[in-house]
């Protein structure tokens, strides 16, 4: 009988050890957001296309990978907020409007030396391309 739980003593610290080696995600870089190659920092003179289209100044101050900043429509009271990422130079942009029902937008661009390119998209499903130069 000693023998029997002894085994099954042996057994359950093995099966526990390989289950824990395998949470160990220390070699998994898939969670892990790349490291911003680019600065975004700066003004940038807005082009965006769609239903209607738009020019506007942007704001952002980086911080590693986090960026915020405002969202500036000649004309408009006030600024947008915006706040997202930069991994590699993949930037991702979130702004949400006090203006129909909390509406909120995302930009997604690729950045080029001084250039962005990329899309965007609203929660009531439209869309469109957008681009920016560095003041």
């Amino acid at each position: 009988m000693r023998e029997y739980l002894w085994r099954g003593s042996i057994a359950m610290v093995l099966l526990l050890g390989l289950t824990l080696t395998g949470c160990d995600d220390s070699d998994d870089d898939d969670d892990v957001a790349a490291a911003a190659t680019v600065d975004v920092t700066g003004n940038w003179n807005v082009t965006v296309t769609g239903e209607e289209g738009l020019t506007a100044v942007m704001s952002l101050t980086q911080s590693g990978n986090a960026v915020t900043g405002t969202f500036t429509v000649p004309g408009m009271d006030g600024s947008l907020s915006m706040s997202g990422t930069v991994s590699g130079n993949t930037l991702r942009l979130t702004m949400v409007t006090d203006i129909d029902d909390n509406a909120s937008v995302t930009l997604n661009g690729t950045v080029t030396d001084n250039t962005i390119s990329g899309t965007w998209t609203d929660n009531g499903g439209d869309s469109g391309t957008w681009s920016a130069t560095k003041q």
